[in-house]
């Protein structure tokens, strides 16, 4: 009977901890949320002070993209990029059949190893 008494009580003991624990990290995340929203008013307000209405990281961000594209392009088009492109294809190529030649050789080695 005095283990059903020893159990309970350490529940109740973990819960109080359990609880009190929330509570402290509710407190500290409500204090960082208030940060986080006084920085982000600030920012909106020096924004609108520089005359940025809004800013749309993400239309740069597809900019530069599609500028690197143009460039790739363009390097494939000329003789030599394309003569660059298919020697490392070819270079690609025969490292993965190395590769997959040494695994397959080391793979045969282990079982024989097993079997032996």
């Amino acid at each position: 009977m005095e283990k059903g008494v020893d159990i309970s009580f350490s529940k109740a003991v973990d819960l109080s901890a359990v609880k009190s624990l929330e509570k402290t990290l509710q407190k500290e995340f409500n204090q960082e949320y208030m940060i986080y929203n006084q920085l982000l008013s600030t920012s909106q307000e020096v924004m609108k002070n520089m005359g940025i209405e809004d800013m749309d990281i993400g239309t740069d961000l597809n900019r530069l993209k599609k500028a690197v594209d143009r460039r790739r392009s363009v390097r494939w088009r000329s003789e030599v990029g394309q003569r660059r492109f298919r020697s490392q294809a070819l270079r690609r190529q025969k490292l993965n059949s190395q590769s997959l030649r040494s695994h397959l050789q080391h793979s045969k080695q282990a079982s024989s190893r097993v079997d032996g």
